[in-house]
């Protein structure tokens, strides 16, 4: 586990700082008043860019990368799937079972008469706010990034498109700092422990790629005529 963290630091240490910060805002800050002070900064290029990139946490998207995995690691294609399938989970548990439908910012703001701004052409929810499973499947796709990468630059920009995500939830008045937060850990939490998990297999096919096998079936039919 050490190992892991040291190795990869660059998208880690971010992370926990992210964690510190945001655990001492929640800890003295009501989440309305956190989502009022964010909610105050709009700009349209910012509206622009986060109204669409938002959408790298859908799960056809992560699906999608689930699948071009295939084509370069089995092995990563498997701890993808593994901590999409576990966070998927948890988050279904949490909206469906131990907490319920919980208000997002539109309905707690509707519900106390009070004004948000809403970037335009964006359809904003109204229940099932905790956690943001799009910062799950977020953070998870870009950890992973992180740890596949060798580059520590490249670890830290991973880092920050996942943050990105988070934000854009609170930025599109989706979710509030409390669902991002815990979200990202969900995320994190069960890529780290996916990897860790999958890493130990000793199966050296697991190192093969779909375009290993397909040029393998290739081989075998030109010698077989």
């Amino acid at each position: 586990m050490g190992k892991l963290f040291h190795k990869n630091q660059w998208f880690y240490i971010p992370y926990f700082s992210f964690l510190l910060i945001g655990g001492f805002i929640l800890l003295f800050f009501k989440k309305t008043d956190i989502h009022l002070f964010i909610n105050q900064f709009h700009f349209s290029a910012a509206d622009f860019f986060f109204k669409y990139y938002t959408n790298v946490g859908d799960g056809f998207v992560i699906a999608s990368a689930i699948f071009l995995l295939l084509f370069f690691s089995y092995r990563n294609t498997i701890i993808m799937a593994i901590s999409t399938l576990l966070s998927t989970f948890i988050v279904l548990m949490f909206k469906e079972v131990l907490i319920g439908g919980i208000d997002r910012p539109k309905l707690a703001f509707l519900k106390i008469h009070q004004v948000l701004y809403y970037v335009p052409g964006v359809n904003v929810h109204l229940n099932y706010s905790f956690p943001s499973g799009h910062t799950v499947s977020g953070f998870s796709l870009f950890l992973l990034f992180a740890l596949i990468a060798k580059d520590k630059y490249l670890k830290f920009i991973f880092f920050i498109l996942a943050f990105c995500i988070g934000y854009s939830r609170m930025y599109l008045s989706q979710h509030f700092l409390i669902d991002v937060y815990c979200g990202s850990l969900i995320g994190v939490i069960t890529t780290t422990l996916a990897f860790l998990w999958v890493s130990r297999w000793n199966n050296s096919k697991l190192e093969f790629s779909l375009l290993h096998t397909l040029r393998i079936i290739k081989h075998d039919k030109q010698a077989k005529n």
